[in-house]
């Protein structure tokens, strides 16, 4: 056995290698559509940044343009959805020329007070024909101007040629103009004569008919990045590329550790692309832990997986029958189901169609938290900034708190143990439900944090120990262990442990080694570590009333 040590983890009991480097975390993207950002290539599918602003520097949104969200330079790889105004019977003068367009825009449920992306009607020029707009070509171009001057405000263009009017909405706009959505609808265009002349006739295209609108991947990268560094400012991540699969075994995984030495610590996966929306599926759940457990567990290089795929293609309007995640054992992975509700995330959510998540947000928690925290402890992990996830929502779209998105609901999907955001009365701030893995409660590994401290452990006792490997062991007469050989050993073992005790990471561990091994026998060294994990307060209960005297 060339590994040498192998670590068997119990079930059934719970009663950085080094320190520091717990933070360190992998973003894989299952989105890569043949053009990855300059600072990837198929060579070389993983780089490591260091702070949002590297993101920029490889390649993705070089240009971006923080003062301005709509601007197309935070778009680059998108497509404008563009509709076309033919004049083909010039209009009289004195007709008011009315274009409108149905877009995308931060709105408030006055009744709830509750914020959410909607749909507002802009308006895009108002013009009045002229007696020098003698002809189609002379009007288009004179409305295409009045377009443009507002361009600063509504952030549309417009060309003209021979009376066709062709306006350009802003690449932030995304899919959303297609009329794929109810949001939206299929006519976001309008435009309107207030004069009501019967001579001007036009023929407008909506952008389905013209040139649909494609959303921009890098901004969706963009955002799980910069969500990342909010959450864990003093971050290293790993980012990596690959393209859709017909069939995910999630090897890339394997590859992506091997090749940065098993330095990572959890690895977010988000899966999505313009032409193929990867749907949720719990067999991915399976694919991925079957593939960490045996070749990156199994290799020492452990890492817990957060993973996201789309939940609009099947459950558009519920998640009441997303598969009860009891009923697997795949504890290496937890399943995203949160997303905001009103800011940057759901601008996305709405313009690109699928499910964004806010996997970016957890894999940061989860990279600042010390490996026994869970990343729903109220008072270390609040997961709004005031802005960003300030509205709660589920990763198909519907927010926390709206009709149709009870306690009881809430409860089911917690209790299925998928991890969304949420709010608590009386308490400020957004909040994980928990740190749910996609196995049975009952598992030793159930929970993140779990899984989080045991891989340390693993780490730390593997570099600790190999040393000794195929090292000489002093016995007794009898063939047994001696007291000196066996104080060695657990010397050795006690060394990552008591780091860990120290660092809060674990209550307490003992170590024990048989004595009676006959070593000369069978060549293993057998020994036993037990770990007293942290307790979690996922509840507290209050018991109060009035005495007639305290006790």
């Amino acid at each position: 056995m060339l590994l040498g040590i192998v670590f068997n983890k119990g079930q059934g009991g719970l009663s950085r290698p080094l320190a520091g480097q717990d933070f360190i975390s992998g973003l894989t993207f299952y989105c890569a559509n043949g053009s990855l950002p300059s600072g990837w290539t198929t060579a070389n599918r993983t780089v490591c940044l260091y702070q949002t602003q590297d993101a920029n520097t490889n390649g993705i949104l070089s240009n971006y343009n923080p003062n301005n969200l709509l601007a197309d330079s935070n778009y680059a790889d998108a497509t404008a959805a563009i509709s076309t105004v033919a004049i083909t019977t010039k209009f009289v003068t004195g007709d008011i020329i009315t274009i409108t367009c149905k877009v995308p825009a931060q709105l408030v449920n006055t009744s709830t007070n509750q914020a959410y992306i909607g749909a507002k009607t802009i308006t895009l020029c108002t013009y009045t024909i002229l007696t020098a707009d003698s002809s189609t070509t002379i009007q288009g171009a004179s409305i295409a101007a009045a377009i443009n001057s507002n361009t600063y405000l509504t952030g549309f263009s417009a060309t003209s040629a021979t009376g066709t009017i062709s306006i350009s909405a802003p690449k932030a706009y995304g899919t959303s103009l297609n009329g794929s959505t109810t949001l939206i609808g299929s006519a976001p265009f309008a435009v309107t004569d207030s004069n009501g002349s019967t001579t001007g006739v036009f023929t407008l295209t909506q952008p389905a008919a013209a040139t649909p609108g494609t959303q921009s991947l890098q901004a969706i990268w963009y955002y799980h990045i910069s969500e990342y560094f909010r959450l864990q400012p003093q971050g290293q991540l790993y980012v990596s590329f690959y393209a859709v699969n017909s069939a995910y075994t999630f090897t890339e995984l394997t590859t992506i550790q091997t090749g940065t030495n098993g330095i990572i610590r959890q690895m977010g996966v988000y899966m999505g692309n313009p032409s193929y929306t990867h749907a949720f599926t719990v067999g991915d759940t399976t694919a991925i832990n079957s593939e960490v457990v045996a070749n990156d567990d199994g290799a020492k290089m452990p890492m817990s997986v957060l993973y996201s795929a789309d939940m609009v293609t099947t459950y558009s309007s519920s998640l009441s029958t997303l598969p009860n995640l009891n009923n697997y054992n795949n504890n290496k992975v937890s399943i995203i189901l949160g997303q905001d509700g009103a800011a940057q995330g759901a601008f996305l959510f709405t313009t690109a169609g699928y499910s964004i998540s806010c996997i970016g947000a957890a894999l940061g928690a989860t990279s600042y938290a010390n490996v026994q925290e869970d990343i729903g402890w109220l008072a270390k992990f609040n997961m709004t900034n005031g802005s960003e996830l300030n509205t709660p929502a589920l990763s198909n779209g519907q927010l926390i708190g709206a009709p149709g998105v009870s306690a009881n609901y809430l409860t089911a999907i917690d209790s299925n143990r998928y991890i969304f955001l949420l709010t608590y009365v009386g308490n400020s701030g957004v909040f994980f439900n928990d740190s749910h893995c996609a196995c049975t409660l009952s598992s030793d590994y159930a929970y993140i944090e779990n899984n989080r401290v045991i891989d340390k452990a693993d780490r730390g006792l593997y570099a600790s120990i190999l040393p000794q490997l195929k090292g000489p062991l002093l016995l007794n007469d009898d063939g047994t262990l001696s007291d000196t050989t066996i104080a060695y050993i657990t010397g050795l073992a006690y060394v990552p442990l008591n780091a860990m005790i120290s660092a809060g990471n674990l209550s307490d561990a003992e170590v024990t080694i048989p004595t009676a091994q006959l070593i000369q026998q069978t060549g293993s060294l057998a020994i036993n570590v037990y770990l007293l994990a942290i307790g979690i307060s996922r509840n507290i209960e209050v018991n109060i009333g009035y005495v007639l005297q305290l006790p």
